[in-house]
């Protein structure tokens, strides 16, 4: 298999970017040149975290995309030009608000803003009960309470990844829904339809992950199952919603099967 052919087209575009755990990794073109600019960094003895090293990356980035859009249009026979001026006349505020004003975008958004402060609640709790193991792991055995520990700092890790992203591809899918009812053409209305379906399996897989995390925390410490509670129940609320106004997210396959 060649380099171009075990690539899988727009692999990423239905991912939740969370390579470490990715199992298709060789074959996501957007993962092989991300590594391949960490490695030129650090052999520059740059470091790929520095907000310089990483407006730089993005400009070329860019610049690259652009080239690549103005090859392919013009190849093709499309006026960039008239395309931006037909952009103009598209009421984006319209189609906007309608995806905010959605009782599951609203729902999304509820969801993100409580993780934010759970997860900020939860920071000094873990803080203070792993100190407290450790001071005492000198004179008891406190192996239960570790893996407990590392239970609910894995919990974190999921909610923390998650919970933006979920806001971001529910919108996303909204927004592919409502294009796909608007749209007269056959091609374009299936496209949408496709797009949300994908979108809202990302965010329908993340709430699977993050209700398990929060059972975790709400048996974990008796401070935070209120919050832990009503968070499992917006997972839920959205997570029904999701797959009744959606229903392909269910058996939405990302890459296709070959």
């Amino acid at each position: 298999m060649s380099k171009r052919e075990r690539f899988i087209s727009g692999i990423y575009n239905y991912c939740d970017r969370w390579c470490q755990r990715c199992e298709h990794t060789k074959r996501c073109r957007v993962y092989r040149d991300e590594q391949r600019v960490m490695r030129r960094h650090k052999s520059k003895g740059e470091d790929p975290h520095d907000m310089e090293v990483v407006f730089k990356d993005v400009s070329r980035s860019f610049e690259k995309v652009m080239r690549m859009i103005t090859r392919d249009a013009k190849a093709r026979g499309i006026d960039l030009d008239e395309i931006i001026r037909e952009s103009k006349n598209v009421d984006l505020e319209t189609d906007r608000d309608r995806v905010e004003a959605h009782p599951l975008c609203r729902e999304a958004k509820r969801f993100m803003d409580q993780c934010g402060e759970l997860l900020e609640r939860l920071k000094p709790i873990f803080n203070d009960a792993r100190s407290d193991a450790i001071n005492r792991a000198e004179f008891m055995d406190v192996e239960d309470e570790a893996d407990a520990l590392t239970d609910v700092r894995e919990a974190f890790e999921v909610l923390n990844w998650d919970y933006h992203l979920i806001y971001v591809k529910i919108k996303r899918a909204l927004g592919g829904l409502f294009e796909s009812e608007d749209e007269d053409d056959d091609d374009f209305r299936d496209s949408s339809r496709s797009d949300a379906a994908g979108s809202a399996s990302v965010a329908r897989r993340c709430l699977m992950r993050d209700k398990a995390a929060l059972l975790a925390i709400y048996e974990w410490d008796e401070q935070i199952q209120d919050t832990a509670i009503d968070l499992l129940a917006i997972a839920e609320r959205i997570s029904r919603a999701i797959e009744n106004l959606i229903p392909e997210c269910v058996t939405f396959v990302w890459p296709p099967e070959e």
